[in-house]
């Protein structure tokens, strides 16, 4: 009898260890990223990286033959890099596509974000400690909100690691066009930008 109520006792100690495990692995599985409120945000929709490289793109740009998750700009060391074209249409079948990869020439980038549904989208810098970057966000086509959150922000890699809400899509009932237009500041090399869907 005395066997039999340890062996209970041990096993209801370990279903507690493992339940309790279980809970705080799912909570760092699912934990956002610094600056991301996960109660503000879902699943994470699409990622992608916009890179300054020191020469003009050589292949085909039409296509993106890069997996669609990269942008490219020409390095500068300080001042103008390019724009971001952001296409947003709610009416059509959930897809997001980076439709024009390369601005190492023509200093322009496309992003079609179609049928998302209400979303957020997050900037942060990666690469050098020393590197800075002045992001403007500009609604060009205003029907019924503003997406940009921000007007200009400086993200500077130095003082903060932690991803900044540049856009907000809450009513997701109009198409909208905005600009994100990219200065040097300092040594940028890397901005990682992430959509996720609004809760």
């Amino acid at each position: 009898m005395v066997i039999a109520v340890k062996t209970i006792r041990t096993l209801a100690f370990l279903a507690a260890v493992l339940v309790a495990g279980i809970i705080f692995t799912s909570g760092k599985a699912l934990a956002a990223p610094k600056g991301i409120n996960p109660a503000e945000v879902g699943k994470l929709l699409y990622n992608f990286n916009v890179i300054a490289v020191p020469n003009e793109w050589v292949a085909d740009d039409s296509a993106c033959p890069n997996s669609g998750h990269r942008m490219f700009f020409r390095r500068v060391a300080s001042g103008f890099l390019g724009t971001i074209l952001w296409t947003v249409d709610p009416t059509q079948s959930q897809s997001i596509e980076i439709t024009d990869c390369d601005g190492t020439t023509d200093h322009e980038t496309d992003i079609q974000v179609n049928g998302a549904g209400r979303f957020y989208v997050f900037a942060r810098l990666l690469g050098p400690l020393h590197s800075s970057l002045d992001l403007t966000c500009a609604d060009d086509l205003l029907i019924n909100e503003t997406l940009c959150v921000v007007g200009t922000v400086n993200l500077n890699r130095a003082t903060s690691k932690d991803f900044v809400k540049i856009m907000a899509d809450l009513l997701a009932d109009d198409l909208e066009n905005v600009t994100w237009t990219l200065d040097n500041s300092t040594g940028f090399r890397i901005l990682q930008v992430r959509i996720y869907q609004a809760r």
